[in-house]
């Protein structure tokens, strides 16, 4: 079975995902608003990492943001 349906969504995913005001306005729309209202999205950074956790699973990101940057009870 060939893996091209996931190659694409990923390649869609990792392109759209990669420019930050497309991930903070997809965050918006997603999020909860209390969620939302409590994560500083001005800091939010672009990266491009992966690593396996340790049941071997591998995973992926395009974006990150850190604990410091979130308020109340979502910190």
């Amino acid at each position: 079975m060939s893996d091209y349906p996931n190659k694409s969504h990923d390649e869609f995913f990792k392109a759209s995902f990669g420019q930050l005001e497309i991930a903070r306005d997809y965050l918006e729309q997603l999020l909860p608003k209390e969620v939302y209202q409590s994560l500083d999205l001005s800091r939010l950074e672009r990266v491009n990492g992966s690593w396996v956790t340790p049941e071997f699973i591998a995973l992926f990101t395009t974006f990150r943001l850190h604990p410091h940057q979130c308020t109340g009870a979502f910190r």
